[in-house]
Parts: structure tokens; sequence; C-alpha cells
């Protein structure tokens, strides 16, 4: 009996080592799942998913929502490339995961961290994120998503990302109101985006869209179309009212605006002149080249222009009754040109390799190593040039003096590219 006892008293007594066991155990699990706790194994104990993009002088950081009933704040800290030094810069509520930086200045590298904050204890800091403010944006057409994407002025991190049906051709972006444009060649519609990445307006057309631009002040758009009576050279508002209309030329295959004057240059391909045209629509200029001309690009510095065939680059001074000089260089298989706006050098691409002009049509250096490239935009703002390398799945920016080409990440097959210097 005394045995039985005995036993009975054991039995109870390992009964209560075990449920003392499992509750130590389901109390070690629960405080894993703490989003806080450095063993975490998804979070390990530290904020996630930052993610950063810029507007201007303005950084806009934003990571995950945490749920832990006792989080009292997060705590954001900033590093930059002039200071390593790790300080705090500011905090949010729990309930809130977006912080706003305005005290950035362009063309320094911030790295952002946050920490996660309760009344008796602080999380790891969260992996760091770095960006580079600035003026400009950058607008892809990434053929292999079908998507249009907008990134930060440092090109690394992805403001929004849009996805379209179509094949898209000629991107234009308005600084002023930061819209970008495209044309869908299948339906021949010319699409507006807003700034925020939603569709702002649609122009359909009857016939086929050879080419389109930007007034950038005046919410209106030259486009040229081919019809079955020849080809019409149209001046429409966003909305799509007609409010002049051209009928004179042949076939416009390239337009140019100047933005100081508001005055268009185009290629007329059947008559292989070129031309210079009032907001109004009414002739100013014209001349008859001795080559094919195929692109035309105008500077609104001074009014002048530059214009191509397949393998030359051509300056015309239109302040001197159309004074045309040949710039320096052959370029086998021009693809197309773009006019930095400050500096009035110009930008040449070709088959294989991207050259830059500088204002008095010399050459200042070539880089080869290019596969077809699709499409290239000036950046006024550092005097650098995007390119679009699709047969390479690459876009890459190359720098004023040419000394750095840099990829840009996350872009699988960038047709075509467009930089934006935001005017506020």
């Amino acid at each position: 009996m005394n045995r039985d006892k005995q036993s009975m008293h054991l039995n109870r007594y390992v009964f209560f080592l075990y449920i003392v066991a499992v509750l130590q155990v389901m109390c070690t699990e629960r405080n894993r799942l703490n989003p806080i706790d450095p063993e975490n194994p998804v979070t390990e104990g530290k904020p996630r998913g930052l993610h950063v993009i810029s507007k201007m002088d303005t950084v806009i950081l934003s990571w995950q929502a945490y749920s832990n009933k006792n989080l009292e704040q997060f705590d954001i800290y900033r590093s930059t490339s002039t200071d390593n030094s790790l300080n705090k810069i500011g905090s949010t509520s729990p309930t809130h995961t977006i912080f706003y930086d305005n005290n950035v200045y362009y063309e320094i590298a911030y790295t952002y961290q946050v920490r996660a904050v309760t009344p008796s204890f602080e999380s790891r800091l969260s992996d760091p994120i770095t960006i580079t403010p600035g003026p400009t944006y950058l607008w892809v057409v990434d053929s292999s998503t079908g998507d249009l994407v907008k990134l930060t002025h440092d090109a690394q991190h992805q403001i929004f990302r849009c996805s379209f049906s179509g094949y898209a051709d000629n991107l234009v972006v308005n600084p002023r109101d930061h819209t970008a444009w495209f044309l869908d060649i299948y339906s021949e519609r010319i699409y507006g985006i807003s700034g925020e990445g939603a569709l702002s307006h649609r122009i359909n057309n009857e016939g086929e869209v050879l080419d389109f631009q930007v007034f950038w002040s005046d919410s209106a758009l030259w486009v040229s179309v081919t019809t079955n009576t020849g080809c019409e050279l149209m001046k429409l508002t966003y909305g799509a009212d007609v409010l002049s209309k051209i009928t004179r030329f042949r076939k416009v295959i390239d337009l140019s605006i100047d933005q100081t004057t508001k005055c268009c240059w185009l290629i007329d391909e059947g008559m292989q002149n070129i031309y210079k045209i009032d907001p109004e629509g009414n002739l100013l200029l014209s001349a008859e080249l001795n080559h094919t001309p195929l692109y035309v690009a105008a500077f609104s510095g001074d009014g002048s222009c530059w214009t191509t065939d397949s393998s030359r680059v051509f300056f015309i001074n239109s302040n001197r009754r159309f004074a045309i000089e040949e710039a320096e260089g052959n370029y086998d298989g021009i693809e197309g040109i773009d006019i930095d706006q400050n500096s009035g050098a110009c930008w040449v691409l070709t088959h294989r390799s991207v050259s830059k002009i500088d204002s008095s049509g010399k050459l200042l250096f070539t880089i080869d190593g290019f596969k077809y490239p699709q499409s290239i935009s000036a950046n006024a703002f550092d005097g650098s040039c995007v390119v679009a390398d699709p047969y390479q799945d690459r876009a890459v920016i190359i720098s004023a003096d040419g000394a750095q080409v840099e990829s840009i990440p996350n872009i699988q097959s960038p047709w075509l590219v467009c930089v934006e210097y935001a005017i506020q």
C-alpha cells in the first residue's frame, strides 16, 4: 500500500514536471513569434520591408507594420555620404509606418535604418537602405513585362510600376505637370500617365501615328498622322480637341519642340526637307537638305536644332537663316539623338555605340559595346544620359564625361527611356 502511494505521488510529480515543461515551450514559442524578438526566425527582431523613394528634396521611407500591443514607437536613424555617424532624426507612432525626411539635399547619399521601441526594450536596427535625392525622375518602358516604370533620381528605387496592353513607342514626359506620354502602335492611341501612375488621358487617332511631341506649358501636343489622303500634322489639347491642322506636308516622321519659343522643328521625309513652324502652325523657315533626314532635336537655349541622316550629324542655326554645319565623326546606323538642354551637347545613338558631341560640333567621345540600343535620353541636370539597350537586358547611365557606365537594377528589357528634369 505504501508502495502504491509512493508510485502515485511519483506519477503526479512527473506529470507536474511535464506540464511545466510544456508551458515553458509554449511561452518560448510565443516569444519567438514576437516580431522584435532577436530569435524570431522571420524578422530576426528588427523592422522589415523598408522601402524608400525620393521626390525632389523629400525622402519618403516606409516599412512593414507590427502587431505588438506593447509597441510604443518607431525610431528613424540616418547617416549620409558626408557624415557616416548614425543619428536619430525622428519617430513615428506604432500605427504609422511612413516617415518623411524633408531635411535633405541633392546629390548626397542618405542611408536609413528603423528601430521598434517598447517601454522596456529596443529592437535591433533594420537593414540599411540608401537613396540619393535630386530633381530628376527616370521613366522606362520595360518590354519584358509591358510595364511603364517610374524611378527615383538615382534610378535605384521604383516609385511605381503600371502595366499596359499593347506596344509602346515614343515615350515623352512633361516636367511641368509630370505626365508621361507614349504611343501604342497597335491601337494608334496616345496615352497620358499621371505622375502618380494613373491613366489620365487617352487620344484616339484615325490613321497611323508617325510621331508626337508635347508642349510643356500649353497642355497640348503636335501629332503627325498618315491618312488616306496624305499626312496631317495636328495640334491637339490633352482632351483631343483639334486646335489646328496642317496638310501641306507629305510625311512628317520626326518632331521636336523648342520649349522656350514653342516653335516646332519637323522632318518631312516625303520632301527631304526640314521645317520650323510657330505654335499656331505657321511656317517660319524651311530648307531642302542634301541628305535624307531621319531625326531632329531642338535646343531651347538658342533656337537651333540638330538633325541626322543614317551616318552623319548636322547642326542647324536658324538665327543665320538655316546655316547647316556637319559635326565631327561618322556614325554607322544612327538610331536617335537627344540634346542636353543645359549645355547644348548632342548625344548620338547608333547600332553599336553612344557618342557625345559638344555644342560646337566637336566629337568628345564614343562608347562602344551596345547591341541595337533603342532609346536615349539626355539629363540636363548633370550632363549624363540614359540608354535603353534591350538586347543586352540593360539600361545604362553614361556620365557627362563618359568615364562611368552604370547599369540600372531591376529593369529586365528596357525599350524606351526618358529623363524628367522636374520643374517646381
